[in-house]
């Protein structure tokens, strides 16, 4: 490889699998936590941001292995994310 050129990373299904729940649980814990200070009344700009922040890392790890966002389980040939006309 030469000194410019930058490494092609690429993952095993069971790599993308671990980073998609890893990501999910992320996401999951940041937007649990938004409620918790909205119900509070406290402010909950910072816990809005990561949770923005974390989803968005969440669905960019869900199109690495093609797999959408919002299909049920974990199998990979559920419905891919480019044929759902929705957004994210």
């Amino acid at each position: 490889m030469e000194r410019d050129e930058l490494p092609i990373p690429s993952f095993t299904r069971d790599e993308l699998v671990y980073l998609q729940e890893l990501m999910d649980g992320e996401r999951r814990s940041w937007f649990n936590y938004k409620m918790e200070l909205i119900a509070s009344g406290s402010d909950a700009t910072d816990a809005e941001r990561r949770y923005k922040l974390s989803k968005s890392l969440r669905d960019k790890v869900y199109h690495l292995g093609g797999r959408d966002t919002l299909a049920p389980g974990k199998d990979y040939a559920e419905q891919r994310w480019w044929d759902q006309q929705h957004d994210y």
